[in-house]
């Protein structure tokens, strides 16, 4: 019945294209919806005094200056990883987010190169995630990443895949690791199993920068999108991560000052954002790197800032896939926020794992 029902949308859009219609389909906006729970370090701005790591200066200076690129070069500012440039319709390197509904068949993923794991919970199988309810047009990122995000709001669940692909041939789903969150828990992994997305092991829903947020913030007053945002760094440190966020790392880089992975960078909270010529939504995000910051999650070749990759969900939302555009949101939106404008919060040796933590 699903494939019938498909069908006559792509009918009904060809059709009205053939008659000179405008055939962009209408914005389809989810109901907002705040993972994990309200005391989750996710959802905690930064206090006012909050302290900065000592060696800051000397890890923002190899944030800016280890890529030998021009001034808008990938090390320079923080690119919107997932969206697309000005007059672009296809993105990469984003991550897809599906809602579940409940006529979505609950399938089984087969984990095939890292285990995959439950948040909260030991013993279970780490070969597969169990009840992943994909819908059935539900498709990966299309980079090399292929990040996906099911979420279902009435159960509190989310799954998260890397490396996920789609058997058209046998209808069977496999990712290469992945994990369930409890989005009713505190948002990281307290106990340590096995079962990530993301290098650092940090939930990508809850820290994905969405359409809904930004329209929200603009909508309700604040101005600001309510939780940590997460990002990636061009080879991350070796041998260390900082908790609570992170459990993990796939830095590889023994840099002196390379930044660890699950580090917050903090935006200069004295900086004025309203007068830096970014738009409206641009303002929105440039203030929730300063009341929230943004956790560096994963080795991602550049400086980045991971948002929800509507094109990619166009065969399950058409509606969707101009959401960042409305917004006038694109990936190179944040230029005037140079990566020297940043700065790195300090972290507690109980916060600090491994040999290399500085």
């Amino acid at each position: 019945m699903k494939r019938i029902v498909w069908a006559l949308v792509v009918v009904a859009a060809l059709a009205a294209a053939a008659c000179g219609h405008d055939a962009q389909p209408r914005a389809v906006w989810r109901p907002y919806f705040q993972p994990f729970a309200p005391n989750s370090p996710l959802r905690t701005p930064l206090p006012q005094n909050v302290r900065i790591h000592r060696h800051s200066q000397e890890m923002i200076a190899d944030l800016y200056g280890h890529c030998r690129q021009p001034r808008l070069g990938a090390c320079k500012f923080p690119r919107l990883a997932g969206a697309t440039g000005p007059g672009e319709s296809f993105s990469d390197f984003g991550a897809p987010i599906y809602l579940a509904a409940a006529a979505d068949k609950a399938r089984i993923v087969t984990c095939t190169r890292f285990p995959c794991g439950v948040e909260g919970t030991r013993g279970e199988d780490t070969r597969v995630l169990f009840g992943v309810p994909i819908p059935g047009a539900a498709r990966p990122d299309p980079s090399s990443d292929a990040h996906m995000v099911v979420y279902d709001p009435t159960k509190k669940l989310s799954w998260e895949m890397f490396g996920a692909q789609y058997s058209l041939g046998t209808g069977h789903w496999k990712t290469q690791g992945g994990i369930r969150w409890n989005l009713g828990g505190p948002g990281y992994d307290a106990i340590g199993e096995p079962g990530t997305a993301v290098g650092a092991g940090v939930p990508l829903f809850g820290t994905l920068l969405t359409p809904e947020d930004v329209r929200r913030a603009l909508h309700d007053g604040t101005g600001v999108v309510p939780h940590v945002l997460s990002g990636g760094y061009d080879s991350p440190r070796t041998k260390c991560f900082i908790g609570p966020l992170a459990k993990a790392t796939d830095g590889d880089d023994g840099r002196m000052w390379a930044i660890p992975e699950g580090a917050i960078l903090q935006l200069d909270p004295t900086i004025d954002v309203d007068h830096l010529g970014l738009s409206p939504a641009g303002r929105v995000i440039a203030r929730t790197l300063q009341q929230y910051g943004l956790v560096i999650r994963d080795d991602a070749g550049a400086f980045t800032i991971d948002v929800e990759n509507v094109s990619a969900e166009a065969t399950v939302y058409p509606g969707r896939a101009h959401l960042w555009d409305t917004l006038g949101v694109h990936k190179d939106s944040l230029q005037v926020l140079q990566g020297n404008l940043f700065r790195v919060v300090a972290w507690s040796p109980s916060q600090a794992h491994g040999s290399n933590c500085l």
